[in-house]
């Protein structure tokens, strides 16, 4: 691990406001920028592990147009494009996953699309579903020749350790006058109530942006702004209530949540099925008793299925007919999924949830 100075500023002195633990894998430390409030992990593998990582462990080849953010994304892109960009524009995704939004574009009449990923399998779906051609390749080592009128950065950028080399990158990357999206989850929201107990502090997001951050970043690159739509930014920032006042609502609320969790696990039954081996897993084996009363984890992911966390076995759904232990759904965003998953199989297990 190495530490991170302010991603955007540069600036040394931090706060730390929470250290999020996962099991099997390390912990995050959420720090503020003393100098321009910007919150960020400071304490993280070099690129090239998250490369690995997205490409032995990656969700994102499969199909995420249900997501939360996919709806106002398109709404807001389709919009824009008709204003202002022509038909024949040359419009780059990056991390493009396996093209959705690319093919959402194409279906506006918009036929220069190109796109690329780190995540090798999602070159191939990409050409089978959507006969679209990307390439694999992080934003660090992706080289080309071509400028682009349009560049778009959708979900990308919290994941990023070098947040400025990125957008300095995409700034050579665009014509004179060209245009840049950015779509990142909205810290300026997180102080709302929410279901899961800091399910914004993944194993995966290491930025936190309000509109006054993303501000601040691409102000530097004399990058122009666009919109926002509240809960993922689109673009126009504005400045609200300060990063570290909205981490600390979020922080406080995700640990009376996580109180609430953690009586329910003590409650619960040894020798239970947990449903779901992600990153709300990781932190209640590290947070909570539940790794004393894990008899098997559960998980539709491939990648995860046969190998063991915490040194108990990963299970595929397909295998709970052998067991009769309760089931806990330790997932927020897939929980009636897994319920409903559940009765079709008529599985009489008992099942907990939080």
């Amino acid at each position: 691990m190495k530490k991170r100075n302010c991603p955007i500023c540069n600036y040394k002195k931090k706060e730390t406001m929470y250290q999020q633990t996962f099991a099997g894998h390390f912990s995050h430390r959420i720090s503020l920028c003393l100098r321009c409030d910007f919150v960020f992990v400071d304490n993280v593998p070099d690129q090239s592990y998250y490369d690995d990582y997205y490409k032995e462990f990656s969700k994102y080849e499969s199909d995420r147009s249900h997501e939360a953010h996919s709806d106002s994304t398109r709404k807001f892109l389709s919009t824009f494009l008709a204003k202002n960009v022509p038909k024949n524009a040359k419009i780059l995704d990056i991390g493009c996953s396996i093209g959705e939004l690319l093919n959402f574009i194409q279906t506006l009449g918009y036929k220069n699309i190109y796109g690329f990923d780190p995540a090798p399998g999602c070159r191939a779906i990409a050409y089978e579903k959507y006969n679209i051609r990307i390439q694999t390749a992080s934003i660090e080592k992706f080289s080309t020749a071509k400028k682009y009128d349009f560049v778009i950065l959708s979900q990308v950028l919290e994941h990023l350790i070098d947040i400025r080399g990125a957008v300095a990158k995409i700034s050579q990357l665009l014509t004179p006058g060209g245009y840049l999206f950015i779509g990142v989850p909205d810290a300026g929201s997180f102080d709302e109530p929410r279901e899961e107990p800091f399910g914004e502090f993944s194993t995966e997001h290491i930025n936190f942006f309000s509109s006054h951050s993303l501000f601040t970043l691409l102000n530097n690159y004399m990058l122009r702004q666009l919109e926002s739509d509240g809960k993922v930014l689109l673009s126009i920032w504005q400045k609200n209530a300060t990063e570290q006042t909205k981490l600390d609502t979020y922080i406080k609320n995700s640990m009376k949540q996580m109180k609430h969790m953690k009586n329910i696990i003590s409650k619960a039954p040894s020798e239970m099925i947990v449903w779901g081996a992600g990153a709300l897993t990781q932190k209640l084996l590290e947070t909570t008793k539940l790794r004393h009363k894990v008899f098997k984890f559960v998980d539709i992911n491939k990648h995860l299925i046969g190998k063991t966390m915490a040194g108990i076995e990963i299970i595929s759904p397909r295998d709970l007919y052998k067991y009769k232990n309760p089931i806990l759904i330790a997932s927020f965003r897939y929980r009636e999924e897994i319920k409903e998953s559940i009765q079709k199989m008529k599985l009489p297990n008992r099942v907990i949830t939080f």
